[in-house]
């Protein structure tokens, strides 16, 4: 039995999980239909406790679900995210940006 065997429930195209699921499956060499697009992770959740399907969601969200099947993925796909921030921070931003730039292995921040 593999993933391909039900229904794919992702993240609706264009949206920043979706292009990276797409990209994951396009590099395995795998075509793929996606017949239940959704806007939210909850909204993936609840398609897959009413049976209509499998998703994919990053590993921070699996220990949420207790009640759901979770299997790790190997070589899964990786995203990158990005801070970005106006060159005059408010004070609240700019605790946060300190709060990072003391957090081990952060991104070096520029001057």
């Amino acid at each position: 039995m593999t993933i391909f065997c039900f229904p794919i429930i992702d993240f609706r195209a264009g949206a920043a999980g979706r292009a990276q699921s797409d990209e994951a499956f396009a590099a395995a060499g795998v075509r793929r239909e996606v017949p239940f697009e959704v806007s939210s992770a909850d909204l993936m959740v609840d398609l897959v406790r009413q049976g209509l399907g499998v998703g994919m969601l990053p590993a921070a969200y699996a220990p949420r679900f207790t009640d759901l099947r979770v299997i790790r993925l190997r070589d899964a796909p990786t995203r990158v995210e990005h801070l970005i921030w106006h060159s005059r921070p408010s004070p609240a931003a700019t605790a946060f940006l300190d709060l990072l730039a003391a957090a081990p292995a952060s991104a070096a921040r520029p001057a």
